[in-house]
């Protein structure tokens, strides 16, 4: 069976990671061949070059490049694809018309949240094709949901989380005496630094801890074209108690060294699908304290393994920072139980074999 992934690119991201984590798992699979096509060269998940698989670059000279339409044509003529699998809206437009010409099976992967579409987006054109598709995927049930999928040709697979990535971190003490930040409590972030995000009020609700303990820092990790300007935004009083990471690898490290894991909303423009940082924080038994929106609950059973809050309330966030804080072994009970809830429910052979299922059923038919 031989199947071709499309993604725009393997920057860091949700949609990446994933989709390394799946070319991982299928490796384990001699029936299966795979290549990879990827829309720009800047990659931040090297572990791709060990999976001895090929890569194409297919770079867009604009935003609607007609001449990617004649290379993934004769790629599919040369690889000859039993079964197309597209990460995201942009190659899902390149590979629809190619696919149907040579008659290869093809699912859509592009729901990865559950934000409503915008007008004249790759999403929208997306959603107005999605009947020509043989499978519509997506990571989450309530993405499903918003895109109005079917039961007949959609399907949800939650996300895996590979715990072998955290069995090799440095320790606690050795990251915090790294970091300068011994003997105190740690609250973190892991998201994107843009508009989709509630930063706002991730350090509102730091201002307020800060003004009542003083054993606490706050640290924000992420990429993002807002990232100089969130950073510069930070009054002076608070700079030495919060501190920005853009480029940190592996970021497991990082969060390892929280005692509470954040990610906050911005639901006014984006709806979180399944979130790996939420996964991240849970595999690592980091209590979590996330805006309840898209997914999340998917994830989260609220005040047994994390706490949902509403959209920017960061009197809430704050208030439950402080409760956590105050009570040792409800971070621990709630650490523990997200791990447990990861382990069971989103492990990457759970993820990994949903795909074979899926990939199996559409090859025999």
């Amino acid at each position: 069976m031989k199947i071709l992934f499309t993604i725009d690119s393997l920057k860091m991201g949700g949609k990446e990671r994933q989709l390394i984590e799946l070319l991982k798992g299928l490796k384990r699979y001699k029936h299966i061949e795979t290549q990879l096509v990827v829309m720009n060269q800047e990659i931040h998940y090297p572990e791709v070059y060990n999976l001895d698989i090929k890569i194409h670059y297919l770079i867009r000279s604009c935003k609607k490049d007609k001449k990617i339409f004649i290379h993934l044509y004769y790629l599919c003529k040369t690889f000859s694809p039993d079964i197309i699998h597209t990460w995201d809206s942009m190659t899902s437009f390149y590979v629809l018309p190619i696919a149907k010409w040579f008659k290869i099976k093809v699912i859509n992967g592009s729901i990865r949240n559950a934000t409503p579409i915008k007008t004249f987006s790759f999403d929208w054109f997306s959603k107005l094709t999605f009947s020509y598709y043989d499978k519509i995927i997506s990571n989450s049930l309530t993405g499903l949901k918003q895109y109005n999928i079917s039961r007949i040709n959609g399907y949800c697979i939650h996300n895996g989380f590979d715990f072998n990535r955290i069995t090799k971190l440095k320790p606690i003490n050795e990251m915090k005496e790294n970091l300068g930040i011994n003997q105190k409590k740690v609250i973190g972030m892991v998201a994107s630094f843009t508009i989709n995000k509630d930063w706002n009020s991730f350090f509102k609700s730091a201002r307020t801890i800060l003004s009542k303990r003083d054993d606490v820092v706050f640290i924000a990790v992420g990429r993002g074209k807002d990232y100089k300007i969130i950073k510069s935004s930070i009054n002076s009083e608070l700079k030495e108690k919060i501190y920005f990471f853009s480029d940190y690898h592996p970021v497991e490290e990082l969060i390892n060294v929280f005692d509470i894991g954040v990610l906050t909303t911005n639901t006014n423009y984006h709806q979180e699908g399944i979130s790996n940082s939420i996964m991240e924080y849970m595999a690592l038994e980091k209590p979590v304290i996330a805006t309840n929106c898209g997914g999340n609950n998917e994830l989260i059973i609220n005040e047994e393994t994390g706490f949902l809050v509403n959209n920017k309330d960061d009197q809430k966030i704050s208030n439950l920072i402080l409760y956590i804080l105050d009570n040792p072994k409800l971070m621990y009970s709630i650490g523990l139980a997200g791990k447990e809830r990861i382990e069971k429910y989103f492990n990457i052979s759970n993820m990994v074999n949903k795909y074979i299922d899926l990939y199996e059923g559409l090859y025999n038919n």
